[in-house]
Parts: C-alpha cells; sequence; structure tokens
C-alpha cells in the first residue's frame, strides 16, 4: 500500500509539472522511485491544470482505488519525503509550478526557501 500512495501521489505530481520540471525533479530521485516515476508518462498530455488542492486530492483518491486512504495525509506524507530527499532549489521550483492550495500540501520549510535563501 505505501508503494501504491507513491505511485499515486508522484504520477499526480509529474502530470502537473511542465515536461522540463518533471524531467529536472526525476533526476534528484532514486532510480527505483524514478522508474516508479515514468511509469506510463506521456509527456505530449502534460501538464494538467488542476486549479483546486481537492481536484488534485480526487485525482489521486481515484488512483488510489480500490484502496481507502486519506489522500491529503498521504499527500502530504509523499511530498514531506520528496522534500527531504531532493535538492531545496529544486523543489521550490516544482512548487512554484503549482497552484497556492496545492502548495500548502508541502512542508512550509519546502514552501519558504526561496524566500529564505534571499
Amino acid at each position: 500500500t505505501a508503494l501504491s500512495v507513491l505511485r499515486a501521489v508522484l504520477h499526480e505530481l509529474r502530470d502537473r509539472l511542465s515536461v522540463e520540471e518533471a524531467a529536472d525533479l526525476s533526476a534528484q530521485l532514486p532510480i527505483i522511485v524514478r522508474g516508479i516515476y515514468f511509469e506510463g508518462w506521456v509527456p505530449a498530455r502534460v501538464p494538467h491544470k488542476v486549479r483546486s488542492k481537492q481536484k488534485f486530492l480526487d485525482e489521486v483518491t481515484m488512483r488510489l482505488l480500490p484502496n481507502r486512504i486519506a489522500p491529503e495525509p498521504a499527500v502530504r506524507d509523499v511530498f514531506a519525503l520528496i522534500a527531504h530527499h531532493c535538492d531545496p532549489g529544486e523543489i521550490s521550483d516544482v512548487i512554484g509550478q503549482l497552484p497556492a492550495d496545492i502548495q500548502e500540501l508541502w512542508p512550509e520549510t519546502a514552501r519558504t526557501f526561496k524566500q529564505r535563501a534571499s
């Protein structure tokens, strides 16, 4: 189930990023996770524009079926994991491509990196 959560969140995130940013983020991921990240990716179909946190969470929920897992804590956990293991500048770039209410799902330290670095 942890693998299902990781896959669902990575795919939803990946599909919201530009092709260039998705590739940049992938370079930061461990090779096994990178393989999961790119599963089924069709670059010609991205980025998908999701305007709300709820729609993003709904899409994660659909990817997790038939498992019944609360999507918001799952997304927050995966985003925290990514933020912990990837370069803060890269994470800041990723966050910058997302709508404000989806940005709120990232740890505060990841969201405020650019402000602190200035």
